[in-house]
């Protein structure tokens, strides 16, 4: 089986590509550098079953800051290192840095907490 296109049937498949390729990285720019500062993805991302936000305050001035950080409700049975896999954290050690209230433990981590977590590769 043979296509045949002309000129403007190429051009605008071309075009078509750009446009979807530019969106996708955008897009995908946009998941890890853009999110709502960690106090304000508090409001609809809370701690259950007794759990707790497993940064403090002053950990949380800084994760404000940064907008590469998405809050995640601690499901049973998540460990840190399943949440770096399956979420794409970029690593244990930044969730133990980013949650002191782990106390560099990653066992302190309990189903219920609501943990910060980073996407952004780190250099």
């Amino acid at each position: 089986m043979r296509y045949i296109f002309t000129e403007s049937q190429i051009k605008k498949i071309i075009d078509n590509q750009l446009v979807e390729q530019t969106t996708s990285a955008e897009k995908s720019f946009n998941n890890v550098y853009a999110n709502e500062p960690v106090s304000t993805q508090m409001r609809t991302v809370k701690p259950q079953m007794g759990g707790k936000y497993a940064f403090s305050n002053k950990k949380l001035a800084v994760l404000d800051q940064d907008k590469t950080y998405k809050l995640h409700l601690v499901r049973q049975g998540e460990t840190v290192d399943s949440i770096v896999r399956n979420l794409g954290g970029n690593g244990t050690y930044n969730i133990l840095w980013a949650n002191d209230l782990l106390q560099n433990n990653p066992r302190n981590l309990k189903a219920g907490d609501v943990i910060a977590f980073s996407v952004a590769k780190t250099a």
